[in-house]
């Protein structure tokens, strides 16, 4: 990565997931209550903890975290995500406020190998609908967005004042329910993709529907791995 391509965040106006809330919650990953209860049992949570679920999203995975805690401060700069994450849970509470003394920050759905968001999307016939988006978006700019512009988490956990790292993992096996609705909504949860498709919406909806006419819906089962990349303050 180069200087050059360094992500240095949005300037005022952009919004790449504007238009995305309610297909976000919907549609992207979201940790088991497993995980939750090995990753609150490893940080030693209790009712008197308060988490900070930073780029919150519509608070799809504060929703998994609040019954391990006392409170769950939601922030993601987008106001649209947190007017959905307030649609779904009206107890969630907007705060800035992180524990000075104690803490961790835990970086949910670290490691993606599966794809938690792709475990069946990227099976035939489902991974035609990628090739249907490009197709129909050839042509049209890129739009602002950090994917992959940033150092490693890692690397920013190491300098920052949560230097002591670990990572938990949890693998379990799930049931998913493929669906051309998930498939076309998954999409929609990707930052910009309604902007950019515009008038071209309908004829993408069509065109994938088309593709997955015959698509074989039955439910599928798949190893999943939740996990967590967790920075701890350094011990005394």
């Amino acid at each position: 990565m180069t200087v050059n391509d360094r992500w240095t965040g949005l300037r005022a106006g952009q919004r790449p997931f504007r238009d995305a809330a309610w297909f976000y919650a919907e549609y992207r990953y979201r940790p088991s209550e497993a995980f939750v209860r090995l990753l609150a049992g490893q940080l030693g949570w209790s009712c008197s903890d308060r988490v900070l679920d930073l780029g919150a999203g519509p608070a799809h995975v504060s929703l998994r975290l609040a019954p391990f805690v006392g409170e769950v401060v939601v922030m993601d700069p987008e106001r649209a995500m947190l007017e959905e994450g307030r649609r779904r849970a009206a107890a969630a509470e907007i705060d800035n406020l992180l524990d000075r003394e104690r803490g961790a920050v835990a970086l949910v759905g670290y490691v993606k190998d599966p794809d938690y968001n792709l475990v069946w999307l990227n099976r035939p016939p489902w991974n035609a609908v990628e090739a249907i988006r490009r197709r129909h978006l050839a042509g049209v700019p890129e739009r602002p967005n950090p994917a992959g512009r940033h150092d490693p988490f890692p690397e920013i956990l190491a300098r920052s004042a949560f230097s002591r790292i670990e990572l938990l993992t949890h693998e379990y096996g799930a049931v998913v329910d493929p669906s051309v609705d998930a498939a076309i909504g998954f999409q929609y949860s990707l930052g910009n993709l309604l902007a950019r498709l515009g008038e071209r919406r309908a004829a993408f909806e069509a065109d994938v529907r088309a593709a997955l006419a015959d698509a074989d819906t039955s439910p599928l089962t798949v190893r999943l791995v939740d996990s967590a990349l967790i920075g701890h303050r350094p011990r005394a």
